[in-house]
Formats: structure tokens, C-alpha cells, sequence
């Protein structure tokens, strides 16, 4: 007796979307609102278990171009060049705006030089830094960490309650 082979009706596969198979994610999905903070000062904390050699200034201008200017930490003989741990270092912006050529609306934010480590960006892509040096407004971020662990660049506080927007 012959066997009987069962055939089934071929089928076209349904497309993924109507599926709900799209991976989140896969084809992008929606960029987060990005609130602008005013600011006017910078301040860094080390809370690391490594010195900082440098902290750098970094701003992007209105024609798109970022900048940086690196300081070195030399503040006197007793401190030494570097910024240990529980130092730390404030910029006014309103000083050094005019040496630098920030301008008013100007993306800024913190670079962190870890002596014999890895460079941190404090930036930050849902709250962006923007110069006003009439806002009056301290930004507090600081580094932990070991000199190759755990040691990026976070806002020391609740970004948004101490964001100033301006309204």
C-alpha cells in the first residue's frame, strides 16, 4: 500500500509588523525630549579613588563647532597640581567666557582627566549645559570609582530639579 503523504496549503508569510515581531529598538525609535538648562558656573567633585590631572572646559559654538580648553589643576604648593579625592573645582563661566569665546546660548559642559586613567564627558544628551551668565546657576558633577571602573562623569544631584530652564 503506498503511503499517503499529508500536504499542506502553502502560506505566505505575514509581514513581521502585523505580526508585532519588530524588535524595539531595531528601526530606531523616538529621540527623548532634551531639556535646555541654563548655567553659569561648573563644579566637579573627584570622588574617585585617583587623582585628576586635568578638568576641561567644552563648549559647542553657534556655528556647530566644539571646542575644549584644558586647565591644569596647579591651584598652590600645599595642594599640589592634581585633584584628589574629595577635591574639588569650580569654573565661572562669567569669568572665563570672554577669554575662551563663549557665547550666551552655547552648549557647555565638563571634561574629567583621570592622571593614568580614561577621559570622561560630563554631557549629557537629555539635559544639555547652555551658558547664561545672567542665570545665576551652579551644575555639580562628579566622578567614583577606580581609575579603569565605574569612574563616569554623573550630575551630583537631581538634574531635574536643578535644572533652571529659564521659565
Amino acid at each position: 500500500m503506498a503511503k499517503s503523504r499529508a500536504r499542506f496549503p502553502r502560506r505566505r508569510c505575514a509581514p513581521a509588523a502585523l505580526l508585532g515581531l519588530i524588535v524595539p529598538g531595531l528601526l530606531g525609535t523616538p529621540a527623548a525630549a532634551t531639556t535646555l538648562c541654563l548655567t553659569s558656573e561648573l563644579k566637579y567633585t573627584n570622588k574617585g579613588a585617583y587623582d585628576v590631572g586635568k578638568l576641561g572646559i567644552v563648549w559647542v559654538d553657534s556655528g556647530g563647532t566644539k571646542q575644549e580648553k584644558p586647565y591644569d589643576m596647579k591651584r598652590d604648593d600645599l595642594h599640589g597640581d592634581v585633584l584628589n579625592h574629595g577635591d574639588d573645582w569650580t569654573f565661572d563661566l562669567r569669568e572665563i567666557a570672554p577669554e575662551l569665546g563663549i557665547e550666551q546660548g552655547d552648549e557647555v559642559w565638563l571634561k574629567v582627566y583621570i592622571y593614568a586613567g580614561e577621559t570622561k564627558s560630563c554631557r549629557k544628551d537629555d539635559h544639555k549645559l547652555v551658558y547664561n551668565g545672567d542665570a545665576g546657576v551652579l551644575m555639580k558633577f562628579d566622578t567614583a570609582g577606580t581609575t579603569l571602573n565605574d569612574n563616569s562623569c554623573k550630575y551630583a544631584g537631581d538634574m531635574s530639579d536643578d535644572c533652571y530652564t529659564g521659565k
